[in-house]
């Protein structure tokens, strides 16, 4: 049976610099995980749920933070992919509360370089247990890391 409980975590970042916005504990049904398949050399973005060992559990595929924005061209409002120097925003996920979890990790892939995109690379990480201590104390201390 699929967990009824979730973290809701907000995150906020400049550049590479993650931080900790919020945690809510939340009753909902989460949708199964994205493939737990091989994800080495992708260029995409997701959070991952790691169990012991670092052997992940539970992945869910995001928009790329430190990916490109829609800017308007200024002709006929339309919009095209930019790439920002230092990119900023929030990002926010759903993820269950599995009991196996030790740790969740936000992969990046950062700025394409010549030979197109570059593979996604852990970008953040922070425990189960220090975001669980997070949602009962209320869930909106900042933690930067």
């Amino acid at each position: 049976m699929p967990s009824q409980s979730a973290l809701r975590i907000v995150l906020s970042h400049k550049g590479k610099s993650f931080r900790v916005e919020s945690v809510t504990r939340v009753r909902k049904v989460v949708q199964p995980s994205d493939s737990l398949g091989e994800a080495q050399g992708e260029a995409e973005s997701w959070v991952a749920i790691q169990g012991s060992h670092g052997k992940p559990v539970f992945r869910r595929l995001i928009q790329n933070p430190l990916g490109t924005r829609e800017a308007p061209t200024g002709e006929k409002r339309e919009l095209r992919q930019v790439r920002l120097p230092e990119p900023s925003g929030v990002v926010t996920f759903l993820l269950p509360d599995l009991p196996e979890a030790q740790k969740v990790v936000l992969y990046a892939s950062g700025a394409d370089d010549e030979e197109g995109p570059r593979s996604a690379e852990p970008v953040f990480e922070v425990t189960v247990k220090r975001l669980s201590a997070l949602a009962r104390e209320g869930g909106s201390r900042r933690e930067h890391q």
